[in-house]
């Protein structure tokens, strides 16, 4: 699907850019799909998601998400 592999390459580019100093606050990604690959994949202490997609089912429990 190209979702989910358009998602793969986002969060390898934004992980890089990211330095580990600022991973210690929150994150949120708008526009996250109905897959989040980027929040799944990511370490924040609070990862929050928006999008009128999102499959809450492949979610974790530490994450937000929210429909529009």
């Amino acid at each position: 699907m190209l979702e989910v592999f358009l998602s793969k390459k986002r969060a390898d580019i934004v992980n890089k850019l990211i330095p580990s100093s600022h991973r210690k606050g929150r994150i949120l990604d708008v526009g996250c799909g109905e897959y989040p690959y980027f929040l799944v994949n990511t370490e924040f202490n609070g990862k929050y998601g928006i999008d009128r997609l999102v499959n809450k089912e492949v979610c974790k429990r530490d994450m937000g998400f929210d429909k529009v």
